[in-house]
C-alpha cells in the first residue's frame, strides 16, 4: 500500500530475538504455536548467545586488548529481548502477586518498544492458552503504531478465530484512529470472511467520524456480503457524532447505487430506523422514491416499524392513502400485527373504516390473524355480529385458516356465508381442502349439504 506507514515515521526494524529463534533454534517444549506467526524460543536464545560468546573467544586478538581499541559493542537487541523474555517466563510460573503484576507490565512494555511483532507473538500464545487478553491489546497497540500494515498481516493470519478477531479489532482500532483511509485501504485486502468483516467494522466508525462522504465511498468498494453492516456503522456513527434525527439524509446516495442488495439493504435499515424516530416524516417521504420497488420497500419497512409501537396509528395512516392494491396488502399486514395484541379493538376499528371494500377486506384479515391465536373468542364475536356483509367477511377470514386443521368445520361456517358469490367461493376452497385430508367425508358433504346448488355441486363432484 503505497505511503502507509509513512506517516507514523516507521524505521526498518532490527533483527528481533524472535527472528533468531526462527532461523534455526529449538523449538519449546510443550509449546504447541497456535498460527504460523512466530513464537520465541527460550532454548533458541540461550543456544545463540552460548554460540556469540563462544565465537568471541576463538575470535583472533579477543584475547588480547590492544590499547586504545575501540570499546566493546553493546549487547544487540537479540540479547536485550532474549533477557526479557526469560524474566517474563520466569515471572509466568511464579505464584501470582501484585508485585509480579507490576513487574511483568513494565517488562512487557519494554519488549514491545524493542519487538512489538515478537511480543505480540508471545502474548497471541499467553491468551491462546487461557492468559489475560491486556498484554495482546497493549503488544498490538505498539506493533501497530510501528507498522500497521504488517500488524493487520499478521493478525489476519491468526489461526485462533478468538485470537484472531481480538488482534484485527485491536490493530485496526489504533491503525482507523490515527488513519482512516490508510486502514480502509488494508480492509479489501484481508481474507474475505470474518478478518475482513471483523476490521471493516472497526474501520468504518472512525471513517465515519472524520469524513462520512469518504466512508461511504470507501464501504463502496467492499465485497457485498460486508457493505450492508459496514453502512449501518457509518451511519449509526454519523447520527451520534451529529445528533441527528434524520436517517433520511443518506437516502438518496443509497437510492443511487447500482448493487440490488446493497440499495435493498440501505433502504431497510434507513426506513426503519426513521420510522423509529419521526414514523410520520418517514412515511410522507415515501411517494417522493421514484423508482417503484424501492418505493414499495421503504414504505413497508417504515409502517412495519410504525405498527410495532403503534399499531393503531398505523392504520390510521394507511387507511387515509388513496386506495390501491398496495395498500391494501400493507393494510391486511398492519390488521394482522395488531390483532394479535386488541383483537376485538382491531375488528371493531376495521368495521368502521369508511371504505366499503377496504373494510372488508380489513375485516377478512383481522379474522383470519384472531382464529390462529384466539378461535374461541371469534367464534364468541361472531354470534354477536348482526351486519351480514361484516360476518361474511369474518367468516371468510377463519375458514382460511380452520380448513386446514378441521376441515368439516370450516365447511359448516362457510355455508352460513349470506352473500351467494362468496358463499360458494369459500365452499369451494373449504372443499378442495378437505379432499386432500378424507375424500369421502368431502364428497358426502357436497352431496348433502342443502347450501350447495346444483351447478356447484356437479363442479366440486368432477
Amino acid at each position: 500500500m503505497a505511503g502507509v506507514g509513512a506517516g507514523f515515521g516507521v524505521a526498518s526494524m532490527a533483527r528481533t530475538a524472535t527472528d533468531s529463534a526462527n532461523a534455526g533454534g529449538k523449538a519449546v517444549e510443550d509449546s504447541t504455536p497456535i498460527d504460523a506467526a512466530p513464537i520465541v524460543s527460550i532454548a533458541a536464545l540461550d543456544k545463540e548467545q552460548e554460540k556469540e560468546a563462544g565465537d568471541a573467544k576463538k575470535a583472533p586478538g579477543a584475547a588480547k586488548k590492544k590499547p586504545g581499541a575501540a570499546p566493546a559493542k553493546k549487547p544487540g537487541l537479540s540479547k536485550a529481548v532474549a533477557a526479557l523474555v526469560k524474566q517474563l517466563n520466569d515471572i509466568r510460573k511464579a505464584p501470582p502477586g501484585k508485585q509480579n503484576k507490576e513487574k511483568e507490565s513494565k517488562l512487557f512494555d519494554e519488549w514491545v518498544e524493542l519487538d512489538p511483532a515478537g511480543a505480540s507473538a508471545w502474548a497471541a500464545e499467553v491468551f491462546a492458552n487461557g492468559g489475560d487478553e491486556t498484554l495482546l491489546r497493549k503488544a498490538l497497540r505498539g506493533y501497530a503504531r510501528r507498522d500497521p500494515e504488517a500488524a493487520a498481516t499478521w493478525a489476519a493470519s491468526l489461526a485462533s478465530p478468538l485470537v484472531r478477531d481480538s488482534a484485527l479489532r485491536e490493530v485496526f482500532e489504533t491503525w482507523s484512529a490515527r488513519d482512516p483511509r490508510g486502514a480502509g485501504e488494508m480492509v479489501a485486502r484481508l481474507p474475505i470472511g470474518t478478518a475482513q468483516s471483523t476490521a471493516a467494522a472497526v474501520v468504518a466508525k472512525h471513517y465515519a467520524n472524520v469524513n462520512f462522504e469518504g466512508a461511504l465511498g470507501w464501504m463502496g468498494s467492499l465485497a457485498a456480503p460486508i457493505q450492508g453492516a459496514a453502512f449501518q456503522t457509518i451511519m449509526r456513527a454519523q447520527w451520534a457524532r451529529t445528533g441527528s434525527n434524520n436517517p433520511g439524509a443518506a437516502l438518496p446516495w443509497v437510492l443511487n447505487q447500482s448493487a440490488v442488495s446493497f440499495r435493498e439493504q440501505g433502504i431497510r435499515f434507513i426506513a426503519g430506523e426513521w420510522a423509529k424516530r419521526d414514523p410520520l416524516s418517514a412515511l410522507a417521504y415515501s411517494p417522493m422514491i421514484s423508482h417503484r420497488p424501492d418505493r414499495n420497500l421503504f414504505l413497508e419497512t417504515a409502517l412495519r416499524t410504525y405498527t410495532q409501537t403503534n399499531p393503531r396509528e398505523a392504520a390510521l395512516w394507511l387507511a387515509n392513502q388513496p386506495p390501491s392494491s398496495e395498500t391494501e396488502r400493507l393494510m391486511n399486514q398492519v390488521m394482522a400485527a395488531w390483532t394479535a395484541f386488541e383483537p376485538q379493538e382491531t375488528a371493531r376499528w376495521a368495521g368502521e373504516l369508511p371504505n366499503p371494500a377496504l373494510r372488508a377486506k380489513s375485516i377478512t384479515s383481522v379474522a383470519e390473524s384472531w382464529a390462529k391465536v384466539d378461535p374461541d373468542g371469534l367464534v364468541a364475536w361472531l354470534g354477536n355480529l348482526s351486519d351480514s356483509s361484516m360476518r361474511d367477511a369474518a367468516v371468510e377470514g377463519a375458514t382460511r385458516v380452520w380448513m386446514r386443521n378441521d376441515p368439516a368445520t370450516a365447511a359448516q361456517w362457510a355455508t352460513g356465508i349470506v352473500d351467494r358469490g362468496r358463499r360458494d367461493h369459500n365452499i369451494s376452497l373449504v372443499v378442495r381442502e378437505w379432499k386432500n385430508h378424507d375424500l369421502a367425508a368431502a364428497i358426502a358433504f357436497v352431496q348433502t349439504t342443502p347450501a350447495i346448488d346444483d351447478n356447484l355441486r356437479r363442479r366440486l363432484l368432477h
